[in-house]
């Protein structure tokens, strides 16, 4: 690479791959730029901009990542893993033949042996056995190198041969199923949030807005007290924990707090007072799947060891809060897998699924474990399904361990004699150990990592379960995104701690399948990153010195006062609009929108939930970001136009909470608003002007053009 001009990241990583490490030359030229590469991260103040996460980078050695759900983008990106040749593409590698795999394993075979034989050489050079000690020193250093020599080839040809099994395997087949199971699950999960736009607190709500926009069947849910309830417990949590760190002053500390959980207290659309409207639709469903996807991590599914911790975290059932996630969209694991493992190697697969598929398509006649009855069910007269009992199987185990055991075995009794199954003598008791297995064991969370914390992972391939989650570590372990070691792990422990849920560990292949390739387009996106070109001092030309002359002191003069400049000023509140929607109105850049909303808080003393309003609301005449970025506010006069005529029903459908346009037709056509700095009406979701001929019987035009005037 010698005289190329290198002004990216990516033009780096490609340098330092061309050079040799084993070259002292090549070594100090890659540590070279390596550091420079390090530089170069540390002077991104921005976040780092990658499909639907954004990576935060401190100083370029410790890494963040807010995530947001998937869009389009992402469902397609996943969809590639539904063709298995594109998974053996990726995952697989061609030159790994069957005879190169054979060599590998025998050098690993050879080299362990090798580490034995050295082993046992090394405990036969025993004290007791040497007259000379200095001779028993000697044999014995030269034995423990000998061991020290052995085990490093046998390292090294355990790596080799770790990484080429793990390819082989993927060339054989043998993980295909599993990814592109894992792929096809995502994909439904990110489709389903995705397509879930609005949500309505009774099912004539939601009839009524469907029959006044057609376009919403099948993208809407109706909550029920129980999900309200679950969501106001989520708020009220995230509101106590911004609260507890406004109380220690410190700074930091409180912007912390209110990045996090900001989203988290903005779920709700509430009245001017800081009540919930409950009079409209209640939740902002964007605001609210943004921040459920913390929880959920990347695959947007909660696992059953997410549920618990979000169970524990804020007081609420875990059934209620696997039924709240689903109404938002989000998938939900029941482990009805494990029972089905459970009740074949109990029974027999077909003993036992003979009787399952009687019990779980059929309303039984006895007593079984109902959704209210959990722990506390002893002694109580439960009513139900059986088929209840298949898909709620952890709230069953509870009622079984309260009840003694006794309602399982009774209910598949009747469920056998009903069907009419042949089941008798020595076949009976196998199917109902199987059926009893089936509905008592207690699923867990797939944990692909086995325990093992992130980094922990990152470095060692053994520590991951699963042939398919292997196939996709490995290659999360190989990936290079800016070319420094140390920057990387960082970066893919962020993105992979996301990936898992933001207070949970379990690792499915969902998840890591999406880290995957959240961690591809990171790699994209930073190597894009450009060297900023040196500034060169200006060049002056001497000036000659020329003597100074005396000039006489001017009389003094009287001066005018200048007229006071208004550096803030005040508008009348309207109705429904908070400091997003302000925001939105005078044409703050969607990059800013954070920014300006905190601002705007504090200068009208609202909490971060918005529960206080302001009915005159305060502006600044501009405002000026971290990045030095000024905007200049437009005048109070037309700052109070661009609110009354802010369209705020198609704003509220159009876009979610953070800016982002969503695909949506809105009652009155395509949402459009008033461009401050085009100085023209442009639509919403892709910022183009509107033709003059739609603009001028456009609903939201006509009547800004009644209420103000064309100017």
């Amino acid at each position: 690479m010698s005289g190329v001009e290198l002004k990216t990241i990516a033009d780096y990583q490609l340098a330092i791959r061309q050079l040799d490490r084993n070259n002292p030359e090549d070594r100090k030229k890659i540590e070279e730029y390596c550091l420079r590469i390090g530089e170069l991260m540390k002077s991104q103040t921005e976040p780092i901009k990658s499909g639907n996460v954004e990576i935060k980078s401190e100083m370029g050695a410790k890494f963040s990542v807010d995530p947001k759900i998937a869009q389009d983008p992402e469902v397609q990106s996943m969809q590639k893993y539904l063709d298995e040749a594109y998974i053996e593409q990726t995952f697989g590698d061609a030159e790994m033949t069957e005879a190169k795999f054979e060599q590998i394993k025998k050098d690993y075979e050879a080299a362990e042996k090798a580490l034995k034989e050295a082993r046992e050489a090394n405990k036969d050079v025993k004290y007791s056995k040497y007259g000379d000690k200095s001779q028993f020193a000697s044999d014995k250093a030269n034995k423990f190198k000998a061991v020290e020599e052995a085990q490093k080839r046998y390292q090294e040809a355990k790596a080799a041969y770790d990484k080429a099994k793990i390819v082989h395997d993927v060339n054989k087949g043998d993980v295909n199923k599993g990814i592109k199971k894992a792929a096809k699950r995502n994909v439904e999960n990110y489709t389903n949030v995705l397509n879930t736009q609005r949500v309505f607190l009774s099912k004539a709500e939601e009839e009524a807005a469907i029959a006044k926009e057609p376009s919403l069947d099948g993208k809407t849910s109706v909550l029920k007290d129980k999900n309200i309830d679950a969501i106001m417990a989520i708020g009220a949590y995230a509101q106590y924990k911004i609260d507890e760190a406004e109380k220690t002053g410190d700074p930091a500390a409180i912007d912390a707090a209110k990045e996090k959980y900001g989203l988290y207290t903005d779920m709700f659309n509430r009245k001017e007072d800081g009540s919930i409207d409950f009079s409209a639709e209640a939740i902002n469903v964007r605001n609210a799947q943004n921040a459920l996807v913390d929880e959920s991590g990347f695959d947007q599914r909660f696992n059953l060891d997410e549920v618990e911790t979000m169970s524990k975290m804020y007081g609420v059932s875990k059934s209620d809060i696997k039924s709240t996630v689903k109404k938002f969209g989000f998938g939900a694991e029941n482990g009805a897998g494990q029972r089905w493992k459970a009740a074949g190697l109990a029974a027999g697969a077909a003993l036992a699924g003979n009787v399952l598929n009687h019990l779980l398509g059929n309303t039984s006649k006895t007593a079984t474990a109902h959704a209210e009855h959990t722990e506390t069910a002893v002694g109580e007269t439960i009513t139900g399904d059986i088929n209840w009992m298949a898909s709620n199987g952890e709230e069953f185990y509870h009622y079984y361990e309260a009840s003694g055991g006794t309602a399982v075995a009774t209910a598949v009794a009747d469920a056998i004699a009903e069907a009419k199954l042949p089941l008798a003598g020595s076949l009976l008791a196998p199917a109902l150990a199987g059926i009893t297995a089936f509905l008592l064991t207690k699923p867990e969370t797939e944990d692909a990592f086995n325990g093992a914390n992130v980094e922990a992972v990152l470095q060692d391939i053994n520590l991951v379960e699963g042939k398919d989650n292997k196939a996709i570590v490995n290659k999360i372990q190989g990936l290079e995104i800016t070319g420094v070691k140390s920057t990387d792990d960082a970066i893919k422990a962020a993105v992979l701690k996301a990936a898992l849920g933001e207070n949970t560990k379990k690792a499915n292949t969902e998840e890591l399948l999406a880290a995957f390739e959240q961690l591809n387009t990171a790699k994209e996106v930073i190597g894009q990153i450009k060297v900023e070109p040196k500034k060169e001092p200006e060049k002056k030309d001497p000036v000659k010195e020329e003597p100074v002359q005396q000039t006489p002191e001017p009389e003094p003069i009287e001066r005018i006062p200048e007229e006071r400049v208004e550096l803030e000023f005040n508008v009348n509140h309207r109705y429904g609009m908070g400091p997003w929607q302000y925001g939105e109105a005078i044409g703050i850049p969607a990059k800013y929108m954070r920014e300006f909303i905190n601002e705007f808080r504090k200068d009208n003393n609202l909490d971060a939930g918005g529960v206080k309003y302001n009915k005159t609301p305060k502006f600044n005449d501009k405002y000026t970001f971290k990045d030095g970025f000024v905007f200049d506010t437009p005048t109070k006069e037309e700052t109070q136009k661009l609110i009354d005529a802010y369209d705020l029903g198609a704003q509220k459908a159009a876009v979610d909470g953070k800016g982002k346009a969503i695909k949506h037709k809105a009652v009155t056509g395509n949402p459009i608003a008033f461009d401050v700095k085009s100085r023209q009406w442009v639509y919403v979701a892709t910022k183009e002007p509107v033709p003059q001929d739609v603009l001028e019987n456009h609903p939201t035009y006509t009547k800004y053009v009644a209420d103000n005037g064309h100017d």
